[in-house]
């Protein structure tokens, strides 16, 4: 481009320089019509000059869009190479990630079946409802030193049958309240071997006011002392059933509200201890 435009520039340059020598030669008249003609030239070498300067103007914007558009292109290979990696690198993670939940699933439905064995185990070896009763009343009777084989053999012995005399001992006494605590509140049996009280709680006459003797409505608790041996006990609303084991006799217990206001009825039969 630039190489063409300097031959135009010397072709401009010697036309001028051929039109003053011919104005200064030997054609020296300077009438109307040679004014003439040197204004045309000079007006069409304008006129070229314009033409050449609009082919430069337009060939330069062509080349700034040229190069305008080529480095847009390699940015825009750039961006959409770098979004290609980064998808890539996004699939390969989210791969990862859905291999990672389905293993955890796996591992999640194996820790619940092996959660639901164990319970299974747990409710079939572990006792529940009266077998739990008797085996925390059993680990006690352990921690108090009787051993495992008199605990078996009571237990055994408890489902023989027994030879009772059916001539139960009634006694009556007297009921404690927070309000009574004088004579007349035990009985004993086995000889005195056996010692019998109880307690319960007021009644209330119809003014709210508490009783002396106790109301047999309410739950008593009744207490069995034998000399040397474990106390029991035996807890409710009357009536109330008890069994004592003292030596090769074992005492069964009736208790219930006595007619007297205040006294309750216990009665014991005896029965020949199983094995004995």
């Amino acid at each position: 481009m630039l190489p063409f435009l300097n031959s135009i520039r010397v072709s401009v340059k010697k036309g001028r320089g051929a039109a003053i020598g011919r104005g200064n030669g030997s054609y020296n008249d300077k009438g109307p019509g040679m004014t003439l003609g040197i204004r045309q030239r000079r007006a069409e070498q304008r006129r070229r000059w314009r033409v050449l300067k609009w082919l430069v103007v337009v060939g330069a914007i062509g080349v700034l869009g040229v190069v305008s558009y080529q480095t847009g292109a390699e940015i825009s290979h750039g961006e959409i190479a770098n979004l290609e990696d980064g998808i890539a690198r996004l699939t390969v993670r989210e791969r990862d990630l859905g291999e990672r939940a389905a293993q955890h699933q796996i591992e999640l439905a194996a820790a619940r079946r092996e959660l639901a064995q164990w319970q299974a185990r747990y409710e079939a070896d572990v006792p529940t409802g009266k077998a739990r009763g008797l085996l925390a009343l059993a680990g006690d009777q352990l921690d108090r030193g009787v051993t495992a084989e008199r605990i078996g053999f009571m237990i055994e012995a408890a489902g023989r049958k027994l030879d009772c005399t059916g001539e139960p001992a009634t006694r009556r006494f007297l009921v404690r309240t927070p309000i009574y605590r004088g004579a007349n509140a035990a009985v004993t049996f086995a000889g005195n071997a056996i010692t019998v009280t109880a307690t319960g709680s007021s009644a209330k006459d119809v003014r709210g006011n508490p009783e002396a003797w106790f109301d047999p409505a309410e739950p008593v608790v009744v207490n069995f002392t034998g000399l040397g041996g474990v106390p029991s006990v035996a807890r409710g609303p009357l009536p109330l059933h008890h069994t004592v084991l003292w030596n090769d006799t074992e005492y069964r217990f009736s208790i219930v509200a006595a007619e007297q206001r205040g006294f309750i009825a216990i009665s014991a039969d005896r029965c020949r201890f199983p094995g004995k």
